[in-house]
């Protein structure tokens, strides 16, 4: 066993990596027959799912903070960016 994944911390992170990568590998060789003319996804359409809607959330949260005067303008676009770039790697909601 490789220390990494002897780590708890790492523990739930190298799994969720190593299923993603086994159904990568899967789309990839054909053993997926529901995968067959659809594109590869790095992430598993659930896992999109919920990170897209998180991010919802999160958004709307920043909005609400700055319209309270909690957070400042330049902070709620820095937070903004942020999510943007979790969007893009994420890809379009499926």
């Amino acid at each position: 066993m490789k220390s990494a994944e002897r780590d708890p911390t790492n523990a739930d992170a190298l799994q969720r990596l190593r299923i993603e990568y086994e159904d990568h590998i899967r789309q990839v060789e054909g053993d997926d027959p529901a995968a067959a003319g659809t594109p590869l996804r790095l992430f598993s359409s659930a896992y999109e799912r919920l990170s897209h809607e998180a991010l919802r959330v999160e958004r709307r949260t920043i909005v609400r903070l700055r319209n309270q005067d909690v957070i400042s303008d330049e902070v709620l676009r820095r937070i903004q960016r942020d999510i943007d770039l979790a969007e893009a790697r994420l890809g379009p909601p499926p």
